[in-house]
């Protein structure tokens, strides 16, 4: 029908950073038609034209399952502050869940419940923990993959474990956590933390490499936070991750991405299969996409996952609009999760190292508030990075 061919079409335009015209098409549908993907796009289109009461309607006509995701909460109290609901607005963000995820941290700040970093707590023996039988069959098998070097062990392993977690309570969580982490399953032992109800903060964002991260983090002249935040998403600091899009290793570098940066720093072709160099090469990479967007770490992070000229182009596109919105509004499904991440990956390890208060809309702030003289990608000109696929999808079990 012509509703069902407007709402395919508004969405396709706003895609395409074609708002005004987006918005003509999506007046002339009709929310019976609407899938999920399209009710999100359609209250993404009415909130970049600050249709306020249109984007708080179309958010209440959600399927029950959708309209109460913490997200969706969080642009229904939105709508209501700009409509002048200050009351409804702070009753919807107080039914945001308690985690340590962007849009839970952003409802917290806005309501003055700034979240602490909690001390940290110990963890009984492995041998205590209800499903111990199965977890030490996965660290068998990988302490087996390790030292035999059978990557099938160590996959197998990494299942075996995961689906333990799954069963696991917190005190067992904390056990499986603090158990891979000394054998280096940096990616369990995160995965443990972050699957507890009321999540670990210090074990879901640990800090492994802790050193070289510092040092070419220095001389890079950008902050540890930075790529440690990269590294947490793209691998879950695991040195051996090798994704089936092509990305190696810790900060996932694609092989054109390598050679590229190899040029520039004089290094070997294959220097960033090592750990070591993978940080160095991963950080100079990342670094240079800092600079480029004005430190501002939304853009900058858009630019490591789908390519520094998409996200210039976003950022032209976006300037002026509220920071969550920025985020909110980035085309891509995968590049979206992945800012809205990495976002709060540096929050957090600020909060971890440099004991800054877990405050995101402060931090929004802090991170976007520049005069902008945008800057064409002197690197891509076409707009597209080789380290860019569209295949990104990186450890994106977080839930925003």
């Amino acid at each position: 029908t012509k509703q069902y061919l407007y709402n395919f079409v508004a969405i396709r335009l706003a895609i395409k950073q074609m708002f005004d015209l987006a918005l003509t098409a999506t007046n002339r549908g009709h929310d019976v038609y609407l899938s999920n993907d399209q009710f999100e796009w359609k209250v993404r289109i009415y909130l970049f034209n600050q249709k306020w009461y249109d984007a708080l309607e179309t958010i209440k006509a959600m399927p029950e399952s959708l309209k109460e995701q913490d997200k969706w909460l969080y642009w229904k109290a939105y709508a209501y502050r700009k409509l002048g609901h200050d009351n409804q607005a702070v009753a919807t963000l107080k039914k945001i869940s308690n985690k340590p995820v962007f849009y839970s941290l952003l409802a917290k700040s806005e309501i003055g419940d700034v979240p602490t970093i909690p001390v940290e707590n110990k963890s009984i023996s492995l041998n205590k923990i209800k499903y111990y039988n199965y977890a030490k069959l996965g660290f068998d098998l990988y302490q087996a993959g390790t030292k035999f070097n059978i990557p099938y062990y160590k996959n197998l392993a990494t299942f075996v474990l995961y689906k333990t977690a799954g069963y696991s309570n917190d005190t067992d969580l904390l056990s499986i956590s603090d158990y891979a982490d000394n054998l280096g399953m940096n990616d369990v032992s995160i995965y443990a933390a972050t699957k507890m109800n009321n999540v670990d903060i210090r074990r879901a964002f640990p800090t492994p490499y802790l050193d070289s991260f510092t040092q070419a983090a220095n001389e890079n002249g950008i902050p540890v936070t930075v790529p440690l935040a990269i590294t947490r998403q793209e691998s879950r600091f695991n040195k051996n991750a090798l994704a089936f899009d092509g990305g190696v290793g810790l900060m996932q570098l694609m092989p054109q991405t390598a050679k590229y940066i190899s040029k520039k720093l004089g290094v070997s072709a294959d220097c960033y299969k090592t750990y070591q160099c993978n940080i160095r090469e991963g950080t100079w990479f990342v670094a240079s996409l800092y600079r480029k967007f004005g430190s501002n770490l939304i853009y900058a992070s858009a630019g490591y996952n789908a390519g520094p000229g998409r996200a210039h182009r976003w950022e032209k596109a976006f300037y002026g609009l509220d920071n969550q919105l920025q985020t909110e509004l980035v085309p891509f499904d995968i590049t979206r999760a992945y800012t809205q991440q990495i976002t709060t990956n540096q929050l957090v390890y600020e909060a971890l190292i440099n004991k800054k208060p877990l405050n995101m809309a402060d931090y929004l702030k802090q991170i976007n508030n520049k005069d902008k003289t945008f800057v064409e990608d002197d690197d891509n000109t076409d707009g597209n990075s080789p380290q860019a696929t569209d295949s990104s999808d990186k450890n994106s079990d977080d839930d925003n």
